[in-house]
């Protein structure tokens, strides 16, 4: 992301958009801690992927229990 050369308040309304619709938290610096945009979407695939995993655990737990 530093490549863009964005300011600061860009990059927290960025952030916050990112959190919003995604329904997750960033890292503190949010997308400014990232090298590169590519970097930012391996974080959202990859909390995606656990979030679904622990989705699933979470389905199969409750249907245990009943």
């Amino acid at each position: 992301m530093r490549d863009l050369h964005l300011d600061t308040e860009t990059l927290a309304r960025i952030s916050a958009q990112v959190e919003e619709k995604f329904g997750m938290k960033l890292p503190d610096k949010g997308v400014a801690g990232f090298a590169t945009v590519g970097d930012l979407v391996s974080h959202i695939q990859t909390v995606d992927a656990e979030n679904t995993e622990a989705a699933g655990d979470l389905k199969a737990k409750i249907g245990h229990a009943e």
